[in-house]
């Protein structure tokens, strides 16, 4: 609590000292909502590439399973787990409780004006204490985050093609730096294979580095059951 206190004072004090005609960054944040609550739920196929220096792990093939508010599910024969910042619907799931939003700036990258926002969740239970968006308030989506938690940070960069109107990504970029034994076992080399230079373990306490997902045939709003979502005991 002390520490989300203290977050919130530097964040308020950066806020009163920018620029004076800040836009209205709780409307911009409710566009990008408006935008994503369009999609009730969705499948897609994924490719999953893994980046990790320890990690020699092929490029696999996943089913993603999304259902408003929060539910998720990866089928995946090669990959489990995944940093659970970067599966579903990030941006929807991130902004789904109570926060305080604060203006942070402005910033071009590739040729987008983007606004960059501070959210801190109200809530001091859950596991994210600070996060960055850069919005692109022209397409009201979410071009990046950076997530400060209370096991490391995680970066998430989004770009989008034909389901851009739904604020769905084409691709998902998940930079990590996260104690090793917070990681998934899936990305600590335990996935099952029998390439042994597939285990070999962390290099040190802090491990970095990223999981790229693709994002193909998505099937959105086809009223997905409940019991998808459901672990089924063997």
């Amino acid at each position: 609590m002390i520490l989300r206190s203290i977050l919130l004072f530097f964040c308020c004090c950066f806020y009163f000292t920018a620029h004076a005609q800040s836009p209205d960054v709780n409307a911009l944040i409710g566009k990008v909502k408006d935008k994503l609550n369009k999609v009730q739920d969705f499948e897609a196929d994924v490719t999953i590439k893994v980046d990790v220096e320890f990690l020699k792990a092929p490029e696999s093939k996943a089913k993603l399973y999304f259902k408003q508010p929060n539910k998720t599910k990866l089928e995946s024969t090669g990959f489990a787990m995944l940093p659970k910042q970067g599966t579903g619907l990030p941006v929807a799931m991130l902004l789904e409780g109570n926060y305080t939003a604060l203006y942070s700036g402005k910033e071009t990258t590739n040729g987008k004006n983007l606004t960059i926002v501070k959210v801190i969740p109200a809530s001091d239970t859950g596991d994210v204490i600070l996060s960055t968006l850069w919005i692109d308030e022209k397409r009201s989506v979410v071009e990046k985050i950076t997530s400060s938690t209370r096991r490391g940070t995680v970066q998430l960069d989004f770009t989008y093609k034909e389901y851009i109107s739904l604020g769905l990504p084409s691709t998902v970029k998940i930079s990590f730096d996260l104690p090793n034994f917070s990681l998934p076992k899936t990305l600590t080399g335990d996935i099952g294979g029998s390439d042994n230079s597939a285990k070999k373990k962390p290099p040190s306490k802090q491990v970095k580095g990223s999981a790229t997902l693709t994002y193909s045939k998505y099937s959105i709003n086809k009223g997905l059951s409940d019991s998808i979502f459901t672990d089924k005991k063997k």
